[in-house]
């Protein structure tokens, strides 16, 4: 007699996955002028967790919902997110922007992201920035029980070291 089989595990929707890993607090979204504006100001958001640290209710925060992020997905609409910054995520999606607003170009962008996926972030993901003068490239950054002050020293730092490695490049000369 042949034993029962286990069901398949369920995988993870990418909506899912996305929303373990950024705030769900602190978004944005790209206005008709093209510049991004935040949902939630900051002072409200501030607000909101003094209130439950106080035991009160807080205050009616708006979050993405599912069309929002498959509308981002789509092209339809652009939303910019955050790191979620709670010490209960122990991992954060990292978005590491290369602008070419005042000099280089999309090739030397792209040819700087290959640098950095073959040299320090194999799993980087990378992709072409929303004004096409640009890359945005993204990684898994894992953060055990840091808080938001923590992680923001942290992102810093490595934003510090990633303008030095930049600069130490001619990225611009470089072939794909």
């Amino acid at each position: 007699m042949s034993k029962p089989r286990k069901p398949p595990k369920k995988t993870k929707n990418i909506l899912t996955w996305l929303r373990q890993r950024i705030s769900p607090y602190c978004f944005g979204v790209k206005t008709k002028a093209g510049n991004p504006a935040h949902i939630n100001k900051n002072d409200d958001i501030k607000y909101h967790f003094q209130c439950l640290s106080m035991g009160w209710h807080g205050r009616r925060l708006s979050r993405l919902k599912n069309i929002d992020l498959t509308d981002h997905f789509e092209n339809k609409k652009t939303y910019y997110f955050t790191a979620d910054g709670r010490s209960s995520v122990p991992e954060v999606l990292v978005n590491i922007d290369i602008d070419c607003h005042g000099s280089g170009s999309l090739a030397g962008a792209i040819a700087f992201a290959e640098h950095l996926k073959a040299t320090l972030f194999p799993n980087l993901y990378y992709e072409t920035s929303t004004n096409g003068n640009g890359v945005h490239g993204y990684i898994i950054v894992i953060k055990g029980d840091l808080g938001d002050e923590g992680l923001n020293s942290s992102l810093s730092m490595l934003d510090s070291w990633l303008k030095h490695e930049l600069s130490s490049g001619k990225w611009d000369d470089r072939r794909q």
